[in-house]
Formats: structure tokens, C-alpha cells, sequence
């Protein structure tokens, strides 16, 4: 089951992808990073690494990439000024509210095959391996 679990969110974020790609060269990374800032931001990139479960090297390149796009701001914290905080800026918000709706149809795209019963478990089931793996990471 791991095995046809990755292949399936290989597949999904093959989908998306194209989306994205359509208008910036954006790799699974960066996208990642643009919709965790959206629902998290002001935040910093590490905050970005343990929510995504992404390697920090690799939210330091996406981060790179998308603040030289236009698409991120990095702003050093006056708290504390080792850390740097992201957000998006209004054409990274603008890029993402472009591709939401095309993101919500690919997810149709795959939910589609479920009756609404069906959904109802995925979504119970996924909400609760996300939260136990969530929980592992951290407690590990």
C-alpha cells in the first residue's frame, strides 16, 4: 500500500504541475512552498520545512527561486535577526488564487472516482494519517 499511496500523490502532483507550469517553471518544491505560505505565512522557512516535511536545503533553494520570481517576500525578523520571514507577495497571492480553481478540479479529477461515502472516509482517514505521521516526525 505505501507503494501505490506515493505512486497515486506522484500522480496528483504530476497534475498539478502542469498547471502550474503553464505560466512559471515551478518544481514540486516551490509549489509546495507557495501553498504552505498561503495558509501559514508570515512564517519562517523552517516552519515551512516541518510543515511540509521538506528537507530545509531544499525549502532554502525553493525559497531562493521564488523570492528572484517575484513571488515570495523575505524579510529579516527585527525580533530576532537571524530569522527571515516569508510571505507572498500579491503576485505570488495572485498566482495562487489563478490556480486554485484548476487545482480543485484536478482534485475532482481524482476524488471523482469516489461515491460522497467514500470521500467522507478518505478524507477521515487521510486527516488521520497525516496527524499520526504528523505526531511520529515530532515524537519520533
Amino acid at each position: 500500500m505505501p507503494f501505490q499511496l506515493a505512486v497515486v500523490a506522484n500522480r496528483l502532483n504530476m497534475a498539478l504541475l502542469k498547471i502550474v507550469n503553464r505560466k512559471y517553471e515551478l518544481r514540486t518544491k516551490e509549489w509546495r512552498m507557495l501553498t504552505t505560505l498561503e495558509r501559514f505565512q508570515p512564517c519562517s522557512a523552517l516552519k515551512v520545512a516541518k510543515t511540509t516535511s521538506m528537507d530545509p536545503a531544499r525549502v532554502s533553494r525553493a525559497q531562493t527561486k521564488l523570492v528572484k520570481l517575484g513571488l515570495v517576500q523575505a524579510v529579516t525578523d527585527v525580533a530576532d535577526r537571524r530569522r527571515v520571514v516569508l510571505s507572498l507577495t500579491p503576485v505570488g497571492q495572485e498566482l495562487i488564487d489563478e490556480l486554485t480553481p484548476e487545482a480543485l478540479q484536478t482534485e475532482e479529477w481524482l476524488l471523482g472516482k469516489l461515491s460522497s461515502g467514500e470521500r467522507q472516509q478518505f478524507k477521515t482517514i487521510m486527516d488521520k494519517l497525516f496527524t499520526s505521521t504528523d505526531e511520529e516526525r515530532r515524537h519520533g
